[in-house]
């Protein structure tokens, strides 16, 4: 990230955030199964769902789902993971294998009961990127010819969905009467700042250290996000003018600190010693 200053105090410039990929579920990569069948509702997985260990992304673990079901299935709900970023702008996540006459269809649940539906469709041999829609549907075929192919779900206009740990997140299903022989691998959240057009004003007036060894020092109330330079979220806090916000849980390093002085979004550098 950078940021740019002009001999005035005030500079028109853009700040631009790397998109950060976090595990959209405990477990989401299938390293740790116990985590991810930790991190499931009360209906747990299905039995036709295993670990696929080897059959996963580059040698890693895969959830593996073999069979021919007699109705539409839920193979898992997800809850939501600890810490889930407030800015997440797609879902994505790995698929190999066939199914003949049937798709995959998805959910992503709002704060309330109700949820954001994604069908998958043909999945062939190229990425696909898929928007909400208003039904689930499971028409369609897969088969990926022995190859990972990507599957995006599109969230960037979504931002009511749950962050509550105890509550659903995201739900995998598949139809009915159709042979499923498929792995599926990293579901990870994708996350990003984006890029803004701000007005830039003097560091003083919103960080008074950029120096930090367990503290940042604020020169004006704002709210405030800290996050690291892939742009992952690691904390947010209400300061107040001339507090300060505890860094010392953090490791050494550069963060962003981003927040709003005098109606303007500003974002300073900080580095922790």
């Amino acid at each position: 990230m950078k940021k740019l200053y002009s001999l005035a105090m005030v500079a028109m410039a853009t700040i631009t955030m790397n998109a950060q990929s976090d595990l959209a579920f405990a477990g989401g990569d299938f390293e740790d199964f116990a985590a991810f069948t930790g991190g499931l509702n009360s209906y747990g997985l299905q039995s036709f769902a295993t670990q696929g260990v080897g059959e996963g992304v580059n040698g890693s673990n895969s959830l593996s789902i073999d069979g021919t079901q007699s109705g539409n299935k839920y193979v898992f709900t997800a809850k939501a993971p600890a810490g889930l970023s407030a800015d997440v702008s797609a879902i994505t996540f790995m698929v190999k294998g066939t199914s003949p006459s049937k798709s995959i269809s998805l959910n992503v649940y709002k704060a309330g009961t109700e949820y954001y539906r994604y069908n998958v469709g043909d999945l062939m041999s190229e990425d696909v990127t898929i928007e909400a829609t208003g039904s689930n549907q499971y028409s369609g075929a897969i088969d990926t010819a022995g190859n990972w192919v990507k599957v995006t779900l599109n969230m960037a206009e979504i931002t009511d969905y749950n962050t509550d740990t105890s509550k659903d997140f995201f739900a995998f299903k598949i139809g009915k009467n159709s042979e499923y022989a498929i792995d599926v691998d990293d579901f990870k959240l994708v996350t990003s700042m984006g890029t803004v057009d701000l007005e830039l004003i003097k560091p003083t007036d919103f960080i008074k250290n950029t120096i930090v060894k367990d503290e940042i020092h604020f020169a004006t109330k704002s709210e405030v996000k800290v996050f690291d330079m892939n742009g992952k979220l690691i904390k947010t806090a209400l300061v107040s003018k001339d507090k300060s916000l505890d860094m010392s849980d953090l490791p050494k390093g550069n963060y962003i600190v981003a927040g709003t002085v005098k109606g303007q979004k500003v974002s300073e550098k900080v580095m922790k010693k």
